[in-house]
């Protein structure tokens, strides 16, 4: 049976396998996630859990589930995935919410690789799994000390719960940094940026708009004499990465006779 058809049988169709009444639904919902489902055979529950897990890749089919799983219950998800003890759990897609100062940096300190929050705090975003915060971006003044501040703004950390099964945190960092660009420029930024470390390779910010503009020498600031500091991040030298938000409005100046003498 194609996929298309295991999500669009109804009841009163026959199944394939068994040539009774088709028979596929969700029988119980519970911890907000977890499914618990009843089938006419085996044959039909071995082709519906085939294309719930076709739909976790695919656009087309993931559609299909969310109309399928919305009939069903009355919920909105977009696709199912496999936890860690390898049940299958309701992946409801992404929601980007605002988030205080204290819960941000409870949770970046618990989930990002530094475990550190700089300073320079404006404001931050997060992103939601159904009941669950799988990610975080901590969006402040920008750190170097040459950054025009008043205009430029910057992804400072940006953090994504790495215990959670993938399939839930799929797309929250490119969400994450489209949310704080459109934000920044809303609130008149010309410019966003973020600093990622060399292995890293920018896919989530290249896929909503960001370029790269260049590396950073990196070196360590413990050994300034200006003021006793300690190394928060990596000291290797970075990429940089931009999105120009708003074109700088440069004053007309306007030449009349007078000047031209």
């Amino acid at each position: 049976m194609s996929i298309d058809n295991a999500f669009n049988q109804t009841d009163k169709e026959r199944c394939w396998f068994c040539n009774e009444d088709w028979h596929v639904a969700v029988f119980d919902l519970f911890d907000a996630r977890k499914l618990q489902m009843d089938w006419c055979c085996e044959g039909a529950r071995d082709d519906m859990i085939q294309a719930m897990e076709d739909s976790r890749h695919d656009m087309y089919q993931r559609k299909h589930f969310a109309q399928w799983f919305y009939n069903d219950t009355g919920l909105k998800a977009r696709s199912m995935c496999i936890d860690q003890s390898g049940e299958w759990i309701v992946d409801y897609g992404l929601t980007i919410r605002q988030i205080s100062q204290p819960i941000a940096k409870g949770f970046i300190q618990k989930k990002h690789a530094f475990g550190s929050t700089p300073a320079g705090w404006k404001w931050g975003l997060s992103a939601w799994n159904g009941n669950d915060m799988v990610g975080v971006a901590w969006c402040g003044r920008p750190v170097g000390r040459y950054t025009d501040r008043l205009k430029r703004i910057e992804v400072s950390r940006l953090a994504v719960d790495r215990q959670s099964p993938t399939s839930l945190t799929w797309n929250a960092c490119s969400q994450l940094y489209g949310a704080a660009a459109r934000r920044a420029k809303n609130e008149g930024y010309h410019t966003i940026q973020t600093y990622i470390t060399e292995e890293e390779e920018g896919t989530s910010l290249r896929a909503v708009g960001w370029t790269f503009d260049g590396m950073t020498k990196g070196g360590s600031r413990a050994g300034q004499k200006s003021r006793i500091r300690r190394d928060v991040a990596p000291t290797c030298p970075k990429k940089r990465y931009v999105k120009k938000l708003n074109t700088p409005v440069l004053p007309q100046i306007t030449f009349t006779e007078e000047l031209l003498k």
